[in-house]
């Protein structure tokens, strides 16, 4: 528990830790840039460093100012002198919140997001950094708001919004706030003058949860258990994929090779990398798709053919080596109760599985299609293969995380496909199921698209 008062008025004098957070480890600036014109500048803090680039948390007043940009517009990430390429990977406008990656690992603090307990009036100050490079702090206390919540556990680990008295101007909007502990509490988003928002480091980590691996890496924990050669062949079957508007990622999700015709090689993965984020049967026109291979490589992906009723899409690439496919019509329905999901990260290109059971539950309808796991996985493994200990592919994954995982079962994929290939297979029709249902299987399906700029329910 953190002290509700301390009796250290300067924030640099409090402790080590904080003497660490307060020298600028963590924050960066974001700025929109036209030619050599700066059109817009936020502060930001860094909660990931991966191998090709480091992850940004900031307001989404960067989002608003480029929308109303115009012409060729560039994000820049500024870190003690450095100047690097940055780009806005997702963002929720209802929550004021966005995600810059910037393009290099910046030697940078990335502050943690786990839960921490504050109470009212504990001593805060907030941090910000200028276009120039030049820190700045003001110190203040945390405040209580009947419209913004309460302090202590909710259901994402603490409260939705929190005020402190720290006096700051726009330009501070994304920075850092910290305890006088040095513990990192939220991100800055100022209100007026007189009091600023804090958006609290736990809400952070929910809405961030899309990014979070799940289960064990790559070869370590439950990939030991596979035979071996099981375990290499999901290791070059197994790819991420990301959908891009533009320079903005508009989403990234696993995906696996199949056996699927002789044009070009094909992927199986969920439509939720094209579908619009309300749910709605439409795909976004005009997303650029990108394939990170199992050896690091990203190629071009192709649509190919897609099913919203049932959240399916097939992606082709082309030029590809050394990868291994799975003939799904050649596998057999397997009850075995132990599963494994899979997955792989766009961003690091991490491979992970964890394991769960299947289970005789269908949801609370009945959405026939629809089978479910105790796997508990991120939203990088929509897409990715179910298999089960003994080597066998059983169905490819959504993500639920009210009831559990949900899959489709490989036979179901199969009909889907042929489909596909000829027009000529019926897909079941929904209509036989009543509204509740329909809208029950639409919404797990839908798998709930993280970078929606309506409000975002994350369950």
């Amino acid at each position: 528990m953190v002290a509700s008062k301390r009796a250290a008025a300067d924030p640099t004098k409090s402790s080590n830790e904080n003497r660490r957070t307060c020298s600028g480890e963590g924050g960066t600036t974001e700025s929109l840039i036209s030619g050599h014109k700066v059109l817009f500048a936020s502060s930001g803090v860094a909660i990931a460093c991966q191998g090709n680039g480091t992850r940004i948390v900031t307001a989404a007043s960067l989002v608003r100012a480029l929308e109303k940009a115009r012409g060729n517009i560039k994000i820049e990430v500024h870190y003690e002198g450095e100047v690097v390429k940055g780009v806005l990977e997702e963002y929720d406008l209802a929550n004021g919140i966005a995600f810059v990656k910037a393009m290099t690992t910046l030697d940078v603090h990335c502050v943690p997001l786990s839960h921490i307990d504050l109470m009212p009036e504990t001593k805060v100050v907030v941090v910000s950094r200028d276009i120039s490079g030049k820190l700045m702090a003001t110190s203040g206390e945390l405040r209580c708001s009947d419209g913004f919540g309460k302090f202590g556990n909710g259901e994402a680990g603490g409260c939705l919004m929190m005020f402190s008295t720290c006096k700051a101007s726009e330009g501070w909007q994304g920075g850092p706030s910290f305890d006088f502990d040095g513990n990192f509490v939220g991100m800055n988003l100022v209100l007026d003058m007189e009091r600023s928002i804090i958006f609290p480091r736990s809400r952070i980590a929910l809405l961030n949860a899309h990014h979070d691996p799940f289960g064990d890496l790559y070869p370590d924990g439950v990939w030991g258990e596979f035979d071996r050669s099981f375990s290499a062949f999901l290791s070059k079957n197994v790819v991420a994929l990301a959908s891009f508007n533009g320079g903005t990622k508009f989403f990234s999700c696993t995906g696996f090779f199949i056996n699927f015709d002789d044009e070009c090689q094909t992927i199986l993965t969920s439509a939720t990398l094209v579908r619009e984020p309300d749910g709605s049967h439409k795909i976004v026109e005009g997303l650029e798709i990108k394939v990170l291979l199992p050896n690091n490589q990203s190629k071009v992906g192709t649509l190919k053919h897609f099913s919203l009723q049932y959240n399916v899409a097939l992606v082709g690439v082309k030029n590809c080596r050394y990868v291994r496919h799975v003939n799904l019509e050649e596998c057999s329905r397997n009850y075995s109760s132990e599963v494994v999901a899979v997955g792989r990260s766009f961003e690091s290109g991490e491979l992970m599985a964890t394991r769960g059971a299947r289970t005789c539950w269908s949801g609370p309808f009945d959405c026939d299609l629809l089978c479910y796991s105790t796997c508990k996985i991120s939203k990088i493994g929509i897409g990715g293969p179910l298999v089960d200990i003994n080597g066998k592919f059983l169905g490819m994954n959504y993500y639920d995380k009210k009831m559990g995982t949900p899959f489709l079962y490989f036979d179901d994929l199969c009909g889907i496909l042929q489909y596909f290939k000829t027009k000529q297979w019926k897909l079941p029709n929904p209509s036989s199921m009543n509204k509740r249902e329909r809208d029950e299987e639409r919404r797990v399906l839908a798998s709930l698209h993280p970078t929606s700029r309506r409000h975002v329910q994350y369950a």
